[in-house]
């Protein structure tokens, strides 16, 4: 809403103070992801959103499977990411960061998602 974009637009926060928040938290996902050998797809010009690729690309089934599972392991520490399929049907999450998140909300986050990988 207009007021939404007020609130956030006034004061010390400004939209460009949380744009370029959100995109270092992004860039913190990709270096995290990347170092775990996640297959991340979001361009090097990006913004509040990284999407990056699990379970693997040996089988459908067994991808799924393990997306599945690391959903389910997300969702009981309370994590919510979104989780959509390529035009191949393999699996990817996406994380996605506004201003309340932290530096340690994020790296919690990767950290989280390569246990529950294993």
């Amino acid at each position: 809403s207009a007021e939404g974009i007020d609130i956030l637009g006034a004061g010390e926060m400004g939209i460009a103070n949380i744009d370029a928040w959100t995109t270092y938290l992004s860039d913190v996902v990709i270096k995290k992801l990347r170092a775990a050998d996640f297959e991340v797809i979001t361009p090097d010009d990006h913004g509040p959103i990284v999407t990056f690729g699990v379970g693997g690309r040996e089988s459908k089934e067994t991808a799924l499977s393990e997306a599945a599972r690391m959903m389910d392991g997300l969702r009981a520490e309370n994590i919510v990411l979104a989780q959509h399929l390529d035009p191949e049907g393999w699996p990817y999450f996406r994380i996605s960061t506004h201003c309340y998140n932290t530096a340690d909300d994020v790296i919690r986050v990767c950290d989280l998602v390569e246990e529950l990988r294993k």
